[in-house]
């Protein structure tokens, strides 16, 4: 505009001038900038050529600007948008970024969905990454999801969105914005949160359940010690303490090196589930046998808490707050399974050598850390991301299924007064999921003979058959009764008169001992569930 205006006044005081006005100067700028040239219109003053020069000059960097707009338009969204529209209705997994995880995520989906497409978005098409991706129909977008998810979703809903990155503040909130697309949604992260649409994975979780489910404690092992104190470690544990719920069958000692104090505060009704040295109790009853079944060991008290004496007794919890090398006779001749499982692979690694090197143990050692860095010892490796970021671990289709069949054998029991699986809130579905957890160890308790042990439709069969066949429902009733206090203890639920969501209260939550025999009755459902679960689920596995 300052150019037109000084192109005007330069030449509407020249004789024989044809530009008088801005309109004039405007109409010249404009077929001077883009090479036209009319020449209808052209200065005749020395200033005005001065200025028309600076036009002239300026039309090669328009024009390549215009043709540089036009390409990165065409490359940068025209074409990624046409791709887009191509993968349509089609089998498409997306992730929101590219990384490790969502890597061999892919891959462990690619090998069983052979026409499955992977979008990865937040990373251009020619970046370097070190990662191996599937070989067939995988693509990179710069864009972010959100902007491409509901161009790929379907109405047959074939669309898989994957919310994978490291922070879970980002995902549940890029989770949040595509609920309302036709797609399946997967968030990293605690299902801490109502999420309608979104189904969550937690990595420390997925590690848990994993290794259970892959190293359950044999009928041998008895005394646990896990080394590490982060979210790993801490998953593991509060998974054992439904998994392996094996009362009164087996009496079971874990052993927490590591700082621990804040876990503590925040599951405050661990002394109310482990007998704890610093109360008092003695510090290792798995060396003892448990008492018969249904055998109190002392009198029953007022049923108004669940930390009245005992009527049998219980699994044992220690904490140490020294290090781990510090207590060699516990490590020597003492523990059955020792478990580094530290946040830091290389940390664990380098004690599992130290452990090696400097301790004569005989228990079995578990590491979270790659293969390759246990080399030369004896230790079983876990906890590699293409362990934990597989398609089952992830998405959970056979673990939601058993505990969708669970709740829907509860519904049927109770004349469907209760929610279906879709419809739960977190805390029931995460109850769900571990009674499902739970289901391999009752089958180990009723097939203790029976190794490996398949959880398929024929196992199950046998197991029922036993359950059905004991004369003695007692123990079984009392081992169902602790692992679901177990899980609620561990959400602060507390003894009520009543049950109540909001106070987190339950009339049951006491010891099975106080119990009227109409209530003891009721754990039968679950063994009974057994022989029903396979009958719920199509796929038996």
């Amino acid at each position: 505009l300052l150019l037109l205006i000084l192109l005007t006044l330069c030449e509407r005081v020249q004789p024989g001038a044809n530009i008088h006005n801005l309109a004039d100067a405007f109409w010249y700028s404009i077929v001077t900038l883009t090479t036209v040239g009319y020449g209808d219109y052209y200065p005749v003053s020395a200033g005005g050529r001065l200025i028309s020069l600076i036009f002239i000059l300026m039309s090669a960097g328009l024009a390549a600007a215009v043709i540089l707009a036009a390409l990165s338009t065409v490359r940068g969204r025209l074409i990624p948008f046409l791709r887009l529209q191509s993968l349509r209705g089609k089998n498409c997994c997306l992730f929101s970024e590219l990384n490790e995880e969502s890597a061999a995520l892919a891959l462990d989906i690619a090998a069983q969905e052979p026409d499955a497409r992977f979008l990865f978005f937040g990373v251009g098409e020619e970046a370097a990454h070190p990662y191996e991706l599937p070989h067939a129909h995988t693509y990179l977008f710069s864009q972010h999801i959100a902007e491409a998810a509901g161009t790929v979703a379907g109405e047959n809903g074939s669309t898989r969105v994957f919310m994978i990155s490291d922070s879970i503040s980002a995902n549940l909130t890029g989770a949040q914005d595509l609920h309302t697309l036709p797609v399946e949604i997967f968030c990293r992260g605690p299902e801490t949160v109502a999420a309608p649409g979104v189904r969550f994975f937690d990595t420390p979780e997925c590690c848990a359940r994993m290794y259970w489910n892959r190293y359950p404690l044999s009928a041998d092992e008895h005394r646990i010690i896990l080394i590490g104190d982060g979210r790993i470690a801490q998953a593991l544990f509060s998974e054992a303490v439904f998994v392996n719920c094996r009362l009164p069958f087996a009496v079971d000692t874990y052993h927490l090196f590591g700082d621990w104090e804040k876990y503590g505060k925040l599951h405050r009704n661990l002394p109310q589930i482990f007998a704890m040295p610093s109360s008092g109790m003695r510090a290792d009853p798995a060396s003892e046998a448990a008492p018969a079944a249904g055998e109190p060991t002392a009198a029953p008290a007022a049923p108004d808490a669940y930390d009245t004496p005992a009527c049998a007794i219980r699994d044992t919890l220690v904490f140490h707050e020294n290090e781990w090398y510090d207590e060699p006779d516990l490590f020597e001749t003492q523990a059955d399974r020792i478990i580094f499982c530290g946040d830091d692979a290389s940390e664990n690694a380098e004690n599992t050598r130290l452990l090696a090197r400097y301790f004569a143990s005989s228990a079995t050692i578990y590491t979270a850390a790659p293969e390759a860095a246990l080399r030369g010892t004896k230790a079983i490796s876990f906890g590699d991301v293409k362990e934990l970021f597989t398609k089952e671990q992830v998405i959970r289709n056979k673990l939601d299924a058993r505990a969708a069949a669970l709740n829907e054998i509860y519904r049927t029991s109770v004349g469907g007064a209760s929610s279906v699986w879709e419809e739960l809130p977190p805390f029931l579905k995460a109850s769900n999921r571990a009674a499902a957890d739970h289901m391999i160890t009752k089958l180990r308790i009723l097939l203790p003979e029976k190794q490996p042990l398949v959880p398929d439709a024929k196992t199950c069969a046998e197991a029922a058959a036993v359950y059905e066949a004991a004369a003695d429902k007692e123990p079984y009733r009392r081992n169902e009764h602790e692992r679901w206090s177990r899980f609620l203890l561990m959400n602060n639920w507390r003894f009520g008169e009543k049950k109540d969501v909001v106070l987190r209260t339950h009339p049951f939550l006491t010891d099975y001992c106080l119990l009227p025999e109409k209530i003891r009755a009721l754990d039968d459902s679950a063994w009974l569930q057994i022989g029903q679960l396979h009958e719920k689920m199509e796929d038996p596995s």
